[in-house]
């Protein structure tokens, strides 16, 4: 799954997904199963 480098995932592609700013923002350091209207 997708971890925020700020809790310990890394920096590959495999850990990556495309964002627009707003939503990044929005979305911060959480992981997805934190942010249910990222998948939408």
């Amino acid at each position: 799954g997708l971890i925020p480098r700020s809790r310990g995932g890394r920096t590959v592609e495999t850990n990556l997904k495309v964002a627009c700013v707003p939503c990044n923002n929005r979305k911060g350091d959480r992981l997805p199963e934190e942010c249910e209207w990222l998948n939408q």
